[in-house]
């Protein structure tokens, strides 16, 4: 059974089973806090958009581990939430036999960061400057969603610029898929695959990313 592959401290995402309109795009974070047998354990009570959520007692959901392994996912059942030495806990029960996910390469964090891009075809340096300008809404070592008032044809290759902790970053991206969002102040929504992203870029990614969990964890206390 895949629950040996699970450690403590492993991050993990719960997403709805059944989804409706209202829970589609609602996916909450946490980590876990302590395993106490086959398949019974203890994540910190998840959080959604910086809040903690009490999820419904005897409600099914999907739980996708982060581990050293790559990622694996259960169905598991929410058994209670209790309190324990200031940490507002919540007791999953695993419902199956779990299965690696193939689908999902990289941990991805909701976040908000000023970004710009350009095309190949648009030579950028210090005298001629053309960006366009984006929000960055979630980013993972694989890539970005954001929003942009510009157009950008699906498939195009593009050059992405943003700052993670005052650090620059400038990776080559492809757009995989683009669609007009009706509740933004911009009106087009990207996803972005990265292509050769350099170490070093993955690493500060990979840095914020931790470092942000690690801020939102502090809230359990």
């Amino acid at each position: 059974m895949y629950i040996k592959k699970i450690d403590i401290g492993d991050k993990l995402a719960l997403l709805e089973l059944l989804e409706t309109e209202e829970t589609k795009k609602l996916k909450y974070t946490s980590r876990v806090e302590h395993i106490f047998d086959k398949n019974r354990l203890s994540i910190y009570m998840p959080i959604l958009f910086g809040n903690l959520v009490k999820l419904d007692i005897g409600k099914l959901y999907s739980l996708i581990f982060y581990t050293d392994d790559g990622l694996i996912e259960f169905q598991g059942k929410v058994l209670s939430h209790r309190k324990e030495y200031g940490f507002n806990m919540t007791d999953i029960e695993l419902v199956d036999e779990g299965k690696l996910d193939e689908r999902r390469e990289f941990y991805r964090f909701t976040c908000l960061i000023d970004s710009f891009f350009s095309f190949n075809q648009v030579k950028l340096n210090e005298e001629n400057e053309i960006k366009f300008k984006g929000i960055i809404k979630d980013i993972s070592c694989g890539g970005i969603k954001f929003t942009s008032n510009y157009k950008i044809d699906e498939k195009s290759i593009t050059e992405i610029y943003f700052k993670i902790n005052k650090e620059s970053i400038s990776v080559k991206g492809k757009v995989l898929h683009r669609q007009v969002t009706l509740f933004d102040d911009y009106k087009y929504q990207y996803r972005i695959k990265f292509l050769d992203i350099e170490e070093i870029s993955r690493c500060r990614i990979m840095n914020f990313i931790s470092d942000q969990q690690s801020k939102l964890l502090k809230n359990l206390i």
